[in-house]
Formats: C-alpha cells, structure tokens, sequence
C-alpha cells in the first residue's frame, strides 16, 4: 500500500486496524502523514509483527520499493489516505507521476 500526503489531522486508527486485519505486508509512506499513520498501525497491530514500512517523498522511489517488495501476481494499493499537497500540485499530478513511475519500472 501507497499512502500518505499532506496532513490534514485527519483520524487514521480505523484505517490501521483495516490494514492489519487484511494482512497488508508492505506500506510506502509519503510525508507527512506517512509516519502518523504508521504509528497508528503500530498500535493497531498490537503484540503481532506490523507490516513493513518504508518512508520516501520521490514517487520514483516508491514505485520501485512496489516493485521490489510485491510478489509477482500480488497487488500493489495506490490509496494515499491523505491530501496530494507538499509533494504534488494537485491528486491528478500525483496520479500521473505515480502512473509515469510505474510505466518506466515496467519497461526496464
């Protein structure tokens, strides 16, 4: 899962306790609120092993940990949960980079 973006205070222990309870292996996380949610997910996961995390602001950086940390015919969630501003113009501008990182991954 791709999540993150500009924080807006927004509430993110249901969408933790949703991505623990559907076994999510791996979060790449975009600032700023890519490390509340992570928190949130710590909590929700409790005594069991939280999903792995990566933090980066470069889109290119976060194809490319989806790349590698997805098993072939596994899905790879772009749902950033967040608010496209900080890093991105606007959420089409987030979209096409995100779309544009994926399309150069799979034509190297």
């Amino acid at each position: 899962l791709l999540a993150g973006g500009h924080d807006r205070g927004r509430d993110f222990e249901e969408l933790a306790r949703r991505i623990v309870a559907r076994g999510v292996a791996t979060l790449i996380l975009f600032p700023t609120t890519g490390e509340r949610l992570w928190q949130a997910v710590q909590r929700a996961a409790g005594e069991r092993p939280p999903p792995r995390a990566f933090f980066t602001a470069d889109m290119e950086e976060a194809v490319a940990l989806a790349f590698a940390h997805t098993p072939a015919g596994g899905v790879c969630l772009h749902s950033p949960a967040a608010a496209s501003f900080g890093l991105f113009r606007d959420y089409r501008a987030r979209g096409e980079a995100f779309k544009a990182s994926v399309r150069r991954r799979a034509e190297a």
